[in-house]
């Protein structure tokens, strides 16, 4: 019950080696266990287990090991993996964020156009094993002068953002001749582009089942509308104003859902040029054109109330303000009910696929234009040049052949290169300062990789940009 020895004893009896144990060999010690036993000494035949000269543990580690499956305590459950959307991943950057909201702006876009009775076969295809067969043309044509980041040029070498560079920022150098610089495949190439042709190029007029003229010209007042100035009213119309003039996503999703009215009504077979068509009376054809300015006037205030808070608290528009910028007298029931008959027409559904959210998401997904671009005003410039360019877009009868995606890209490179033919202008120099040609072809040579990266990460070819790009430069 008691000790009957020294703690201090113990303590060393307890740490014995075994070099003390061959000392200690007459004394009875009581062997260890088999399974706490160590490999090596087990499997050695010059000693047994119960043997004194093996009764302890060595001093150096050893840990117990089993010899045999039997040993081995029941087996461990499989513990199945989780669903793939749920394993973690790191977040996704900025620029592969960009490009997934570009894919739904797409399918949207998709459903949009499908909605509005336009053909499938135009719509860009969305999924990914199709985007990566699309056959895509690469720069380098084996003529041009090279820089040190890989950028074209055409006499002078320019900086990634669109400067000249320091060693060539005197004069611009005579450059290789279009001849020069076709390389031997050239012919193969060029047979190439003329057997391929763009889907858009062959798509037919649509039918809007309204003048072209009286047309044009509700489209010239949508884009151009401002309300009236009441000197005596400081206040009166001024967010209305403000929205309109500071705007041109409001005026452009304007002209859009009008003509995607027109679009919805011409469907008829009576709206079809080969039909011939019953002669109205002046007193019709009158209220008819009233009608129509009742439904422009109802898509202003639509997308206007779309795309600001003009509700209390907010920045509050009143119906006044609305009917003051109507071209004939109209009463507030008159335009609450053009506006019904839009929502109607267009299935409750005015369209979120603008210009604005692609630039924007195109600005965020492409570091190739944000760094072309990255000079004082480049991207302001290139956005107000892309819209001019869209707002008289609107302008044509055939402006639903292209989907707004491709419009959008088409007139964004108008503006990126214009935003560096202007850049570049002003840090010419000597005969380069008189000679926009070879400027503009520069700028072009050098948003060329902008060009590529737009085309991939929307899922065209370059077929379909280079018509749409046509169709802009015609109607100017």
């Amino acid at each position: 019950m008691y000790a009957r020895k020294p703690g201090s004893l113990r303590r060393a009896e307890s740490l014995r080696s075994e070099l003390s144990a061959h000392e200690d060999s007459s004394k009875h010690v009581p062997a260890l266990h088999p399974s706490l036993m160590p490999t090596r000494f087990i499997s050695s035949g010059s000693a047994t287990p119960t043997s004194n000269a093996y009764a302890y543990v060595p001093t150096e580690p050893s840990t117990p090991v089993a010899h045999s499956p039997q040993l081995l305590p029941s087996p461990l459950p499989i513990v199945a993996p989780p669903p793939f959307e749920l394993i973690p991943r790191e977040p996704l950057s900025d620029e592969d964020a960009a490009e997934r909201r570009l894919r739904i702006l797409l399918v949207k876009e998709k459903l949009e156009r499908e909605a509005d009775g336009l053909s499938c076969d135009d719509d860009v295809c969305l999924d990914a094993q199709e985007q990566e067969n699309v056959v895509m043309w690469t720069p380098g044509d084996g003529g041009d002068d090279v820089d040190e980041e890989g950028n074209s040029c055409v006499g002078a070498c320019f900086d990634a953002d669109g400067s000249i560079s320091d060693s060539e920022s005197g004069m611009f150098e005579d450059g290789a001749s279009d001849g020069d610089l076709k390389s031997q495949d050239s012919g193969r190439d060029e047979h190439h582009e003329e057997t391929r042709e763009s889907k858009f190029s062959k798509t037919p007029e649509l039918a809007l089942g309204l003048e072209d003229d009286f047309r044009r010209k509700v489209v010239e007042w949508i884009i151009d509308v401002l309300p009236p100035v009441i000197p005596t009213k400081r206040h009166f119309c001024a967010h209305l104003h403000d929205q309109l003039t500071t705007s041109d996503e409001t005026r452009f999703h304007a002209a859009h859902v009008f003509t995607r009215y027109l679009l919805r009504l011409g469907r008829s077979p009576a709206s079809s040029p080969g039909v011939a068509k019953p002669s109205k009376s002046d007193l019709e054809q009158e209220g008819q054109k009233a009608l129509i300015w009742d439904i422009a006037l109802a898509c202003v205030a639509l997308c206007v109330k779309f795309h600001r808070d003009a509700l209390f608290p907010l920045y509050i528009i009143l119906t006044n303000e609305f009917l003051a910028l109507a071209p004939h007298a109209l009463t507030d029931e008159d335009l609450e009910t053009a506006q019904r008959d839009v929502f109607e027409a267009l299935s409750f559904s005015l369209g979120s696929t603008t210009p604005a959210a692609f630039m924007q998401e195109l600005w965020h997904a492409l570091p190739s234009l944000r760094a072309l671009l990255s000079f004082d005003d480049g991207w302001a410039v290139a956005q107000a040049e892309a819209w001019a360019v869209l707002l008289e877009a609107l302008l044509e009868p055939d402006v639903f052949r292209f989907p707004v995606s491709l419009l959008t890209a088409a007139a964004l490179l108008d503006g990126v290169e214009e935003a560096v033919i202007r850049k570049r202008s002003v840090q010419a120099r000597g005969v380069a300062r008189n000679d926009p040609v070879r400027i503009r072809k520069g700028a072009v040579r050098a948003s060329k990789t902008v060009v590529l990266d737009v085309l991939e990460v929307l899922g065209y070819v370059e077929e379909d940009l280079a018509c749409c790009r046509r169709w802009l430069h015609s109607g100017r």
